[in-house]
C-alpha cells in the first residue's frame, strides 16, 4: 500500500514539473537570463548612431514642436520604438546606451516569442509543438544575432506576430475590446513601418472572406466592425506617429512614396557575385536569399507544411473547415504577399532579407505543421514508436545544426549560410554580403588594444563601423586610437570585407574572424608599424 501511494506521489510529482505552464515558464526565464548574460558581447553597427539620433529628434519634437524635423532626412522611418529606446537610454553614458539598447531590444523579442507561443497554440493547438515553433524562431541564427541591435526589423517583426495574434482574437470572438486591441496592435505596427499597412487588409480581406463564405446573416454588424476597425487604427496610428501630426494626409502620402522606393545612399548590393545597383535587383533577390540563409531542415519541413495545407484547402467542401482554411490563408499571406509586393514594386532591399524578418515566422508555423503532419502519418508496417522516434530524430538533426553553429559563431552568429550555399564550394564572400552589419570591428579594436598595451595606434578602417565601435571602448583605451586616412599612414588595417570581398594585397594579416570556410573580418599589421 506505501509502495502504491509512493508510486502515485512520484506521478504526480512527475505530471507538475512536465505542465505546460511550467516547461512554458522555465522556457521563458531561460531566454532572459541569456539575453542579460549575452546583451553586451555585440558591436555597433551602421545604423546605430543614425537610430538613436531618430530617436532624440523624435522625441525633441514631441516636447517643442521644432519645425526643422520636416526636413529630417529619416523622418518617415516608423520612429516609436526609437523614441522607447531613447526614453531609457538619454541620461546614460555612452557606452552604457548601446548595451542598455541591446537589452531592451532583446527583451522585447522576447515579448514576440511570447505572443508566438500564444499564436501557435491557437492556430496548431498542442502545447509543446506551439513552444517548439518558439524555440524554432529563437533558434535561427539571423533572427537571433539580429535580435538584439537590429531596433529597425527585429520590433517590427515582433508587432507583426502581435497583429496576428490580435486579429486571430478578433476574427473568432469579435467583440469591441478584440476589435480595440487589435487596432492598437495595428497602429503600432504602422507606426514602426509604414509597410505595416498590410495588416489592415489581412483583417479587413479575412472578414469579407467569412461573411461571403459563412453567409452569416449579422453582415450589418461586420460592416460596422470593419468601418470602426479602419476609424480607430488611423487615429492611433496618427497618435503614436509625430510626423503625421501637423498634416497628416500629406505627411502620410509621403511616407509611402519614400519608404516604398527609400532612397539608400550607398546604392550597391553584392548578390551572386555581382555589384547591383539596389534599385535594380532581380526578383529572385528575397527568394534566394531566404532560401540560402534558413536551415534547411525548417525549409524541408515548411515545405511539407505548405504541400499538406494546400492539400487540406482545396478538399474545402463545408464550414466545418472553414477555421483551417482560414488559417491557412492568413499564413500564406503572411509568407507571400510582402515577397511578391517587393517584387511587383521594385522596392528598394539590402542587407540580405532582413527587411522581411517579418515574414519568417510563417515560415516556422509551416515547419511545424509539416512536423506535425509527419508525426501523423502511419508508415505501412513500420511500427508507430519507430517512426515517431524518427520523425523526431529529424526534427532534433533539424535545430542542431543551427544552434551548433550558433554558439560556435557568437557574436557573429548573423553570417550563417545553409548547406545549400556550404556544400556548393563557392568562395561565399565573394558571392553574398556576409558581415555587412560591421559588428566584428570591436572584437578587431579589442585585439590592436590588447597587442599595443600603453602605446597610441594609427589605424585605418575600412568603413564606419570600425570608427563606431570605438564607442564601447574605455575612454583611455579610445584616446590611444589614432584613425588615418591612408593605409600606408597606419599601423593597423582593419576590414569586414563589406564592398571588397576580394583578399587584400597585405602580406602581414595578425588577427582574423573565420566562419566555416571563410575570413570575415581581418587586421593587418601595416609598414608603419614594422620600421
Amino acid at each position: 500500500m506505501f509502495m502504491k501511494k509512493l508510486t502515485h506521489s512520484k506521478k504526480n510529482i512527475f505530471s507538475i514539473f512536465c505542465s505546460e505552464r511550467v516547461i512554458v515558464t522555465i522556457s521563458i526565464l531561460f531566454l532572459l537570463v541569456l539575453g542579460i548574460f549575452l546583451h553586451d558581447d555585440f558591436g555597433i553597427h551602421w545604423d546605430s548612431e543614425q537610430q538613436q539620433r531618430m530617436g532624440r529628434l523624435n522625441t525633441s519634437y514631441i516636447l517643442d514642436r521644432n519645425e526643422s524635423f520636416y526636413t529630417y532626412n529619416n523622418r518617415y522611418h516608423g520612429p516609436l520604438f526609437e523614441i522607447l529606446l531613447f526614453i531609457i537610454t538619454k541620461d546614460m553614458p555612452e557606452q552604457k546606451i548601446y548595451f542598455t539598447r541591446h537589452l531592451v531590444t532583446y527583451l522585447f523579442f522576447l515579448l514576440g516569442v511570447v505572443a508566438f507561443y500564444f499564436l501557435n497554440q491557437r492556430i496548431i493547438k498542442k502545447w509543446p509543438l506551439a513552444l517548439l515553433c518558439c524555440a524554432m524562431l529563437v533558434i535561427s541564427p539571423r533572427i537571433f544575432g539580429d535580435a538584439f541591435y537590429n531596433s529597425k526589423d527585429i520590433p517590427f517583426l515582433v508587432a507583426f506576430i502581435f497583429s496576428i495574434l490580435t486579429l486571430h482574437l478578433l476574427l473568432e470572438k469579435k467583440n469591441i475590446v478584440c476589435i480595440i486591441i487589435h487596432c492598437l496592435s495595428s497602429a503600432i505596427l504602422i507606426a514602426l513601418r509604414t509597410p505595416g499597412v498590410i495588416i489592415m487588409g489581412f483583417t479587413l480581406g479575412l472578414l469579407s472572406l467569412e461573411l461571403i463564405i459563412l453567409r452569416k446573416p449579422n453582415w450589418k454588424s461586420m460592416i460596422f466592425q470593419g468601418g470602426l476597425y479602419i476609424i480607430l487604427t488611423c487615429l492611433f496610428t496618427y497618435l503614436f506617429w509625430p510626423i503625421l501630426w501637423h498634416d497628416p494626409f500629406t505627411e502620410i502620402q509621403n511616407a509611402f512614396q519614400t519608404m516604398s522606393h527609400f532612397p539608400w545612399r550607398g546604392g550597391v548590393v553584392l548578390y551572386r557575385g555581382n555589384f547591383i545597383e539596389s534599385t535594380e535587383l532581380p526578383w529572385h533577390y528575397i527568394p534566394v536569399w531566404m532560401v540560402s540563409t534558413i536551415p534547411l531542415g525548417y525549409l524541408s519541413f515548411a515545405f511539407i507544411g505548405f504541400i499538406d495545407n494546400l492539400r487540406t484547402f482545396f478538399q474545402f467542401k463545408s464550414n466545418l473547415y472553414f477555421q483551417s482554411v482560414r488559417d491557412f490563408l492568413l499564413i500564406i499571406a503572411w509568407l507571400l504577399i510582402p515577397i511578391m509586393s517587393v517584387i511587383l514594386l521594385k522596392s528598394v532591399v539590402y542587407d540580405a532579407w532582413r527587411h522581411l524578418f517579418f515574414i519568417y515566422p510563417a515560415v516556422i508555423i509551416f515547419a511545424v505543421m509539416g512536423l506535425k503532419t509527419l508525426l501523423n502519418t502511419r508508415w505501412g508496417k513500420i511500427s508507430p514508436t519507430i517512426s515517431l522516434g524518427f520523425v523526431g530524430l529529424l526534427m532534433l538533426i533539424s535545430i542542431a545544426e543551427p544552434l551548433i553553429f550558433m554558439v560556435r559563431n557568437h557574436p557573429l552568429e548573423m553570417v550563417y549560410f545553409n548547406q545549400l550555399v556550404n556544400k556548393r564550394n563557392l568562395r561565399i564572400r565573394q558571392y553574398f554580403e556576409m558581415e555587412y552589419w560591421g559588428l566584428s570591428y570591436r572584437q578587431g579594436l579589442e585585439y590592436v588594444l590588447a597587442a599595443n598595451p600603453g602605446e597610441q595606434i594609427r589605424i585605418k578602417v575600412a568603413n564606419s563601423p570600425g570608427i563606431l565601435n570605438a564607442k564601447l571602448l574605455s575612454q583611455t583605451d579610445r584616446d590611444r586610437l589614432v584613425y588615418v586616412s591612408k593605409p600606408e599612414e597606419a599601423d593597423y588595417f582593419l576590414t569586414n570585407y563589406r564592398y571588397h570581398p576580394e583578399d587584400y594585397d597585405y602580406p602581414d594579416e595578425v588577427f582574423n574572424i573565420i566562419i566555416g570556410d571563410e575570413k570575415v573580418f581581418s587586421v593587418f599589421q601595416m609598414g608603419s608599424s614594422q620600421q
